[in-house]
């Protein structure tokens, strides 16, 4: 692909659409790819008690997959900040580059609390100070007694959060941002827009996760673990394939948006104009 020159000429035009058309046939065999994982995810719940322990007890499957989802978002929010630092002037796009550096950030700390800071790997015991805070004797900020438990100060359900977070980044700012040209040009100068591709498979993660909370529970044969309860199974399940999906929206992110041959500032400005 060549790189965009400020001319506004119809060759030019035809070779934007046509590029953008291949990364959209692309994406959307990914998409599709990925909307099968997030379906078939859910296939646990409908097997014996010891096979979904595999998938969804802690330490399992699902568990140590998660934090290498969230690892890779951050090195992805991480890569488009360094190449940000190249493409943008600070000035004009220094908000977008500090979101950039602000995802990274939020992405590691995820990661980290679901490896409880390295604990889970390498067995060191957890401090006094911070088992005698911390609901689960565990080395982690989110599971402390400020936020969890009765005498919760804050109490705070951050498996909620992380699925309205995921919700917000992954649907709702894609999804607004192409209905609602105003909102697009206003967000694409200071905030990542993931691709809209990716949208609907979390919303279908979200729906399939409703359903299953409210139809499970009325075919009680159906669910064959008898130490975890329905809902928290499927909030496992759930969490899986958000980070899942940040993942694969972040690796798309980068690809689509950013690793492409450097445009110019008037480039930049009739792109979110469009």
């Amino acid at each position: 692909m060549q790189a965009f020159s400020t001319n506004g000429t119809t060759g030019e035009a035809e070779q934007l659409e046509s590029e953008d058309f291949m990364g959209k046939v692309d994406v959307y065999r990914f998409v599709v790819l990925v909307a099968f994982i997030v379906i078939i995810a859910y296939i646990p719940l409908f097997l014996s008690e010891n096979t979904m322990n595999m998938f969804i007890r802690e330490d399992r499957i699902y568990e140590t997959l998660s934090p290498i989802y969230l690892a890779v978002a951050s090195l992805m929010f991480g890569f488009a900040f360094y190449r940000a630092r190249d493409r943008f002037q600070f000035k004009d796009h220094g908000l977008l580059k500090l979101s950039f550096l602000g995802l990274s950030a939020v992405f590691f700390v995820a990661a980290m609390e679901e490896i409880s800071w390295g604990q889970r790997i390498f067995h060191f015991s957890t401090p006094n100070v911070v088992e005698e805070a911390n609901a689960q004797h565990e080395f982690t900020f989110h599971n402390l007694r400020l936020f969890q438990g009765r005498d919760a100060v804050v109490p705070l359900d951050f498996d909620q959060l992380s699925a309205a977070f995921a919700l917000t980044l992954g649907f709702l700012i894609p999804v607004a941002a192409t209905f609602i040209r105003v909102l697009k040009a206003f967000l694409i100068s200071w905030f990542p827009v993931l691709p809209v591709q990716f949208s609907p498979v979390f919303a279908l993660n979200y729906i399939i996760q409703k359903l299953t909370v409210r139809s499970l529970p009325l075919y009680p044969e159906l669910y064959h673990n008898t130490t975890r309860k329905i809902p928290a199974a499927i909030h496992e399940i759930r969490e899986h394939n958000y980070d899942l999906l940040l993942m694969v929206a972040a690796i798309f992110f980068v690809i689509l948006q950013l690793d492409k041959p450097d445009r110019t500032r008037d480039d930049l400005s009739r792109l979110e104009t469009k």
